[in-house]
């Protein structure tokens, strides 16, 4: 037992000596070698007989293991000192294989170095730095999310991104949408941009701006040139007009212009006349329409206006006077004419406006001559229907009044 544990030591020593590495593969490679070669006897210093054993490693050299007694050791010298612990005396620092003949064995077969090599050896780097930067390979990589991108709550796109990190230039494309715009991602209320921080798994929403087509308005001269244009959206009013172009002795509208090709280049006609009400719905050109200025006179049988006996009309072509004037009515026993609010009314008088005419009589005076044998006596007026007063009876020399 003894020899056992010198044998144990005589490794430790050498293994606190040479390269792990070394020993490992000098241990792993080399078989024990048990020497037959006959040890001399020898005494110790109190002429007791030594018991040794001698080693043999394959390149030859030998190590000598004596058993002493208690208490003592030999040298190489031969000189002996106390001890406390049994000693070993080397020849040549190797590696040591025993074979104690003693053992029933017949060998003693070293510790396994195998596990004193794992335990020593220093710590095996990852072949591949980047996979533990990149989180591969470890036990606790960075945890991913997914980022749902729906456009009426149907999904548009999916996008996976690492926690707290952010889509940058992977935000998918703007989605298309009949009648509408694409305004932003919302997540509930707020605004997912490129530059938002993903936390955890998350659903974004498309929002829209309804498109509203819109048309252009464009307002002509009398020669067609454009002297004003606007927008207008589909659907809606053209709101309030410009100014018209005047034109004398014509009203001035705005129309619809539609333009045809004629002998001396582009001709524009006037179609349905419009006000600010007008409903735009493609690209217009608006156009002035004139009408030339016309007046009615309107004619009564009186100042109340109720009944009308006629109408005319005048414009620049009539110099707005008129040529035939229609007859007053006839009323028994009064004579007529034709009045307005600044007078008497004849073909001299020009209209400026729409103006009333009416007829306004005055009673017919009835004159009564009275003669005397053919001389005349007396006159006396009256009206129509008026009693007749005679005059007092003529006095005639030789006759007596009837």
């Amino acid at each position: 037992m003894k020899r056992f544990i010198a044998l144990i030591l005589t490794i430790l020593m050498v293994w606190s000596v040479l390269p792990v590495e070394a020993i490992a593969e000098e241990i792993n490679s080399v078989e024990p070698v048990v020497s037959t070669d006959e040890v001399p006897e020898r005494n110790d210093v109190n002429g007791d007989p030594v018991i040794s054993d001698v080693v043999t490693d394959p390149n030859g050299s030998s190590s000598v293991i004596s058993e002493q007694p208690e208490g003592s050791v030999s040298s190489s010298e031969g000189q002996s000192s106390e001890v406390t612990e049994p000693s070993v005396t080397e020849t040549e620092s190797s590696v040591v294989s025993s074979s104690i003949p003693e053992e029933p064995s017949g060998s003693v077969t070293d510790p396994e170095p195998s596990s004193s090599v794992t335990e020593t050896s220093d710590p095996v780097e990852p072949s591949n730095v980047s996979d533990i930067e990149n989180g591969e390979g470890t036990d606790d990589p960075t945890p991913t999310f997914t980022v749902t991108f729906l456009v009426d709550r149907e999904t548009y796109a999916t996008k996976t991104v690492a926690e707290g990190g952010t889509l940058g230039t992977d935000m998918p494309e703007d989605p298309a949408k009949d009648g509408y715009r694409f305004d932003k991602w919302l997540s509930g209320e707020t605004e997912f941009k490129s530059d938002t921080a993903v936390t955890a798994d998350i659903s974004i929403d498309a929002a829209f701006v309804k498109t509203v087509k819109t048309y252009e308005v464009r307002f002509r001269n009398r020669d067609g040139d454009v002297i004003s244009t606007r927008t207008v959206d589909e659907g809606s009013a053209i709101g309030d007009l410009p100014d018209t172009i005047a034109r004398e002795d014509y009203n001035a509208y705005w129309a619809v212009g539609t333009a045809s090709q004629g002998p001396q280049g582009t001709i524009w006609t006037p179609g349905t006349r419009i006000d600010s009400s007008y409903v735009v719905n493609a690209d217009t050109d608006i156009i002035p329409d004139y009408e030339m200025i016309t007046y009615t006179i309107t004619f009564y049988t009186d100042d109340t206006k109720t009944e009308k006996v006629a109408e005319k009309t005048v414009n620049v072509l009539s110099n707005y006077s008129l040529n035939e004037i229609p007859a007053v009515p006839s009323k028994n026993g009064y004579n007529g004419k034709w009045v307005y609010s600044d007078g008497d009314f004849s073909n001299d008088v020009r209209a400026t406006a729409d103006m009333g005419v009416w007829a306004e009589y005055d009673q017919t005076v009835y004159t009564v001559t009275y003669k005397v044998n053919g001389n005349y006596y007396e006159t006396d007026t009256y009206y129509m229907n008026d009693t007749l007063v005679l005059p007092k009876a003529p006095v005639v020399e030789g006759k007596e009044f009837e």
